[in-house]
């Protein structure tokens, strides 16, 4: 999941194509937050939002074997 959205282009502000990733981080977290705490609070969110999924599924009893 990590490499498709920094796979995904989307518009940035000045016109010009950047991943998702970039854009994510950009807007939300190195706006507001020194560099290394943007990326600490980047990593983070992206493990929640798994986390988040994979407890909708265990919830559902939904499980998938690899």
């Amino acid at each position: 999941m990590a490499r498709l959205i920094g796979l995904i282009k989307v518009p940035g502000p000045d016109g010009t194509e950047i991943a998702l990733k970039t854009w994510i981080y950009n807007g939300l977290f190195a706006s507001s937050l020194s560099p290394i705490n943007a990326s600490l609070a980047f990593a983070i969110a992206f493990v929640l939002v798994w986390l988040g999924l994979m407890w909708i599924l265990y919830w559902r009893k939904i499980y998938i074997k690899v």
